[in-house]
């Protein structure tokens, strides 16, 4: 092995794939008995990557510190700080801060500059290097402390909220008010998304659905049995855990999950899976206050990231697979005091209550569990609605049943509705609306309008003037085989044949939907939307439905096809029209079939996961350009956020957190850059 390395090294010069080393360097240096270890240049083929200074041992650094205050400091200060030559401590040293960049500066010279050759002995070179270097990890220790006290976390003001660009920050669920979900980051560009690595990565105690928030060096995770944990955003140290006692049973429909927080002001709140919303100290973890919006053994709980807008916290109850009955609260967020609370299902005297028949509003489910959006200049907050209940079995609800399956315009100040569409009338599929609310503007039809643009679960994309809810466009994005589609009158022409039976009936989409919860995005620079998307059919079944507490009202069942493959996407949306400008499939499955969320950046990027894989798309052309397996399951949406100027992508899959940023080049100009691992 030693001869073979050295051998290939040696070829890869004889070859030029070996710059910035001579020969008399390169063959001194891979001669047996040399002090340098050269073995990694032959993956490198870089100098500067591969070169490690040997001599750095407390004596060395001394003998370093000796001969620089003998030799360099008359020009570059005594504590190597710049007085008539340059700062040999900055972050970027010109000619490079490389331990091989500062050997060779040193040694040769740096032509037409007063930095002249050296005649120092090779050990003597790299000890001074050694104790340059020491010098720079103290400036850079120093500036580090500086910069985590000056982007510590500030308070969130609802101004921040409002504004379209954060920058470095990831303040809400979806990146900003809009739900676009789309980073003004531009470090990473298709050019070398190939380089992305792993900065960090974080274990949990149970699987996580959490898309973090970021605000200055503080990101914050959440797990879902109960946990609250702040963590240094540049490397995931643990700065403050709070934690809570969730009662031993809970009943839940899909499992135990919370996918996020939201900030305002110095406070960050959850909701929990036995329905409290809690409030604490952003710097410090204390509980501030908590508050109980239902009572969690008739099925009610918290699953989704609350959403703050002026002085308030807004959030949606989650249960809608039990005899429960769906609300939107606002909290006041200096106290937790309930401000108002708007019921998905209307009851006696309440518009929508005479589309329930007889009492089946009581049971009627329809819970708005997922995270919406907000147009401050309307002051009207956009909510989707779950399915109601019984899910397959609409005989005992008669009727539409609002507000289920439908988005919701709400007064933000009162709660009141405003205007309202829904999706799919009578829902006995279990097509939750739920997704996120895009809200664009833009031109539609030769007129600049306020729209808003939503993939629906049930299979149709749907554009809507989000000040009146006027429809403008319907139109299926994936197969579907339940309506022959959405009439003049806006509603949708229903498939007698697509109703579940005892026996069952084959029908397009599948209760998964033909997108979900996971969040799409719209991108400013290529005005598409980007959509998740699931292919698959499923067998629906009804049954009588059965009422008792703690168990879910379904009503039926939706069964899996035996040897069916399913396959996901990820689908460019021309919302003007409603086609696809491009589809890329990421996976065709026979077990677990889903799509996590997508982010889309300014410099044409797309991020988005699939099961265990987390890619990188060409936002243009839907191009895979970089993917990584991370070995769990990817659920949640990734999140773009900068620390120290730097920019980093994270994603949580299966029990972890994972952060992907560019490696920092250290060799000079853009020969190191090519060179670099």
């Amino acid at each position: 092995p030693g001869i073979q390395w050295r051998a290939q090294a040696i070829g890869l010069k004889a070859r030029g794939k070996i710059r910035n080393i001579d020969w008399i360097d390169l063959l001194t240096l891979v001669r047996p008995g040399s002090p340098v270890f050269l073995g990694s240049i032959v993956d490198t083929r870089s100098p500067y990557a591969s070169i490690r200074n040997p001599y750095v041992s407390d004596e060395d650094l001394r003998s370093g510190q000796a001969l620089y205050e003998q030799q360099c400091s008359t020009c570059h200060g005594g504590d190597a700080k710049d007085t008539s030559a340059p700062d040999w401590t900055r972050d970027r040293i010109v000619h490079g801060n490389s331990d091989w960049a500062i050997y060779r500066s040193v040694r040769d010279g740096i032509p037409g500059t007063a930095m002249q050759p050296h005649d120092f002995d090779s050990k003597e070179i790299w000890q001074l290097v050694g104790f340059v270097q020491s010098q720079i990890t103290r400036r850079h220790a120093r500036q580090g402390e500086q910069q985590r006290d000056a982007r510590a976390y500030a308070d969130v003001s609802a101004e921040m909220l409002e504004a379209e660009s954060r920058g470095g920050n990831w303040l809400t669920y979806s990146g900003d008010y809009s739900g676009q979900r789309h980073s003004v980051l531009d470090q990473v560009t298709p050019g070398n998304v190939g380089d992305l690595r792993l900065i960090w990565a974080r274990q949990a105690g149970a699987n996580l659905e959490v898309s973090p928030l970021v605000n200055g060096s503080y990101m914050f995770l959440t797990e879902p049995l109960g946990s609250l944990i702040a963590v240094d955003a540049g490397s995931g140290e643990e700065l403050w855990r709070a934690d809570w006692e969730v009662p031993d049973r809970i009943d839940l429909c899909c499992g135990a999950n919370n996918r996020g927080v939201a900030l305002l002001d110095d406070k960050v709140f959850i909701g929990t899976l036995d329905a409290r919303l809690a409030a604490f100290d952003a710097r410090t973890g204390a509980e501030v206050w908590s508050t109980t919006l239902a009572d969690h053994s008739q099925g009610y709980s918290l699953t989704s990231a609350p959403l703050a807008i002026g002085d308030r916290i807004l959030i949606g109850i989650a249960g809608g697979s039990f005899a429960t009955r769906g609300f939107i609260d606002a909290y006041d967020a200096a106290t937790g005091k309930r401000l108002w609370r708007f019921y998905t299902v209307p009851g006696p005297g309440e518009f929508g209550n005479d589309s329930w028949a007889g009492d089946s509003w009581e049971k009627g489910g329809a819970a708005p569990w997922f995270t919406g959006s907000y147009d401050p200049e309307l002051g009207l907050v956009y909510w989707g609605v779950g399915n109601p209940a019984p899910a397959f079995n609409g005989d005992v609800r008669e009727g539409d049943n609002l507000f289920a399956n439908s988005v919701v315009a709400l007064d933000i100040r009162t709660g009141r509705r405003k205007w309202h569409y829904q999706f799919t009338p009578h829902d006995t599929h279990d097509w939750d609306s739920t997704q996120v609310p895009v809200l664009v503007d833009g031109d539609f039809d030769g007129r600049s309008r306020k729209l808003m643009l939503w993939a629906n679960r049930n299979g149709f994309f749907y554009v809507f003037d989000r000040s009146d809810g006027a429809l403008l466009l319907a139109k299926p994005f994936v197969k579907q085989t339940w309506a022959e589609g959405i009439g003049a009158d806006g509603r949708p022409v229903i498939r007698a044949e697509a109703q579940p039976t005892e026996e069952g009936v084959l029908v397009y989409p599948s209760t998964a939907g033909a997108t979900n919860w996971w969040s799409p995005s719209f991108s400013k620079s290529t005005g598409l939307m980007y959509v998740p998307v699931l292919h698959r059919a499923m067998i629906y079944t009804k049954a009588l439905p059965v009422y008792r507490r703690n168990l879910m009202y379904l009503g039926g069942i939706g069964k899996m096809i035996e040897g069916f493959n399913h396959k996901t996407s990820v689908q460019a949306i021309r919302y003007e029209t409603g086609e696809a400008a491009w589809e890329t499939m990421l996976s065709t499955r026979k077990d677990i079939a889903a799509v996590g969320g997508i982010t889309s950046t300014k410099t044409g990027l797309l991020f988005v996961g699939d099961y265990q894989t987390f890619y990188a798309l060409d936002a243009q052309t839907g191009d895979i350009l970089w993917r990584v397996n991370l070995g769990g399951r990817i659920k949640a949406a990734p999140v773009l956020y900068s620390v120290d100027g730097q920019q980093r992508i994270a994603i949580a899959a299966g029990r972890g957190v994972f952060v992907f940023g560019l490696p920092e080049h250290s060799g000079p100009g853009d020969e190191a850059v090519e060179n670099s691992p």
